[in-house]
């Protein structure tokens, strides 16, 4: 995986001849979460044909995939925090037990809390196709005069493969930039190294997110799934404080002749 991102490889499929993995080496997510699907050709449950389609020439070139990873991604962090909300360590969420206080009104807090323990909600996302991406828009073909020129559109990049590094290399942000964040009531703190690695805590992780996981990690347990560029906050040149993904779109947004 990490040959693939320095390689410039966005899509990487790892198989044995029955089991093929499918990740996304560009996405911005720790390493585990890459994965944007997995199928087995012998079990037909896994819809290996639908899956392993969208590898081929014409749907790459359409970037079906890609809109696929996008509902992939957008699906898997509303089931995140789904289950954040029902989460049966530790207290439910104050928000959810306020929500069915109102809808219940013969129920107390406290009885609410205690049957959210018990209860064990499932949530999952069904395997999502092409039914649920946007069509692809094709352009009529206009001929032209062979002198007239061609303007070839500029290429832009997706949010999700810009890197803190590009960040730092193009003078969007200053290393070592102090990273922070107040959660659950308990103050944050990282920094951004010179090569876009992130540190908290003595530690070093290779995203921003792999390292707010870990930092959630401290006060709530475990490695939650967290995206780094709405999680962490900085102060720009002007002293403003702003959630990283600013410093993100102020790299998309460059002048052309910057880039």
């Amino acid at each position: 995986m990490g040959y693939a991102s320095v390689a410039g490889v966005e899509w990487v499929v790892l198989t044995d001849g029955d089991e093929y993995r499918i990740y996304n080496s560009h996405a911005t997510v720790p390493v585990e979460e890459k994965l944007f699907r997995s199928v087995t050709v012998s079990d037909a449950s896994t819809k290996p044909a639908e899956t392993l389609a969208l590898l081929s020439k014409s749907q790459m070139k359409d970037r079906q995939i890609n809109r696929m990873w996008d509902v992939h991604f957008v699906d898997r962090q509303v089931q995140s925090a789904l289950h954040l909300l029902f989460a049966r360590e530790g207290e439910p969420d104050p928000s959810l037990v306020r929500l069915l206080e109102k809808r219940i009104d013969a129920l107390k807090a406290g009885e609410i809390k205690a049957s959210l323990r018990r209860i064990d909600v499932q949530v999952s996302c069904p395997l999502t196709l092409e039914a649920d991406a946007a069509p692809v828009q094709r352009k009529r073909s206009v001929k032209r005069s062979p002198k007239q020129p061609v303007a070839l559109p500029q290429k832009t990049k997706a949010a999700s493969q810009v890197s803190l590094q590009q960040l730092v290399t193009a003078g969007i942000v200053s290393a070592p930039l102090a990273l922070f964040k107040k959660y659950k009531g308990v103050e944050l703190k990282a920094t951004v190294l010179e090569n876009g690695t992130v540190e908290f805590d003595g530690r070093v992780y290779d995203s921003c997110s792999t390292a707010g996981a870990y930092a959630r990690g401290t006060v709530v347990g475990g490695a939650p799934s967290t995206n780094g560029w709405s999680f962490w906050k900085y102060h720009d040149s002007n002293g403003v404080a702003r959630v990283l993904d600013f410093a993100r779109q102020a790299y998309l947004q460059r002048p052309a002749d910057e880039c």
